[in-house]
């Protein structure tokens, strides 16, 4: 995991974009609130920005970026408004080649994102091979004891190894298959505004073999 602080200069600009001109939508199941698209200009200037340092700290030297995703991101529903699955901590993809950046974009007191283990498995990061076995012992985990609210350290089934507080232009990056969740607390304002509420940009990169830059919304 690597933070940076001061990730990118003029961050009003792109939290003003968000505010001006993000078409925000619900997620689904998916996430515990809204997404939109970020301005292409973004996602580019992060991959020039981070390309060196995430080859050479996740080990990818030998791949480029073949796919993105970025979105802005706002927390707005409570646990009792969405499944247990998103009220504990996951994993975003199994590929071990996918590299998150979370940037944050707000200076209220909100809560940032920690990182967890799972205790009967002891994993961490979650790839394809471990899945199967994570999936088994979670479904029995959660049939017995269902968590009734965002987990915000540790837990029966969750350890929490380490938190990152929230800090308004500051850069998180991480393997995707790594167990997280932002830090939800008793207090949250589940607010729906991009100007007051806990918005994020939310990047992920999928590195390969193919020498081709694929950046898209």
């Amino acid at each position: 995991m690597v933070m940076i602080d001061n990730f990118i200069q003029n961050a009003e600009e792109l939290v003003e974009d968000a505010v001006q001109q993000g078409r925000f939508r619900p997620v689904g199941s998916f996430y515990p609130g809204l997404r939109a698209p970020v301005p292409m200009p973004y996602p580019l200037a992060v991959y020039q920005l981070l390309r060196g340092v995430i080859t050479e700290i996740f080990d990818l030297a030998e791949r480029d970026v073949i796919d993105s995703r970025c979105n802005f991101c706002l927390i707005t529903k409570r646990a009792a408004e969405v499944g247990v699955r998103q009220r504990i901590p996951h994993c975003d993809s199994p590929d071990l080649n996918v590299i998150v950046v979370l940037h944050y974009l707000f200076a209220q007191p909100f809560g940032g994102t920690s990182f967890y283990r799972h205790r009967r498995t002891g994993f961490e990061l979650v790839t394809s091979d471990r899945k199967p076995s994570y999936e088994s012992h979670l479904a029995e985990e959660l049939a017995a004891a269902p968590p009734q609210d965002y987990i915000d350290g540790d837990s029966p089934s969750f350890e929490r190894l380490q938190a990152y507080p929230a800090q308004y232009n500051r850069a998180l990056i991480y393997r995707s298959a790594s167990l997280h969740t932002a830090d939800v607390g008793a207090d949250f304002s589940y607010d729906a505004n991009p100007q007051s509420g806990r918005l994020t940009a939310n990047s992920s990169f999928l590195f390969g073999h193919q020498a081709v830059v694929a950046l898209r919304k």
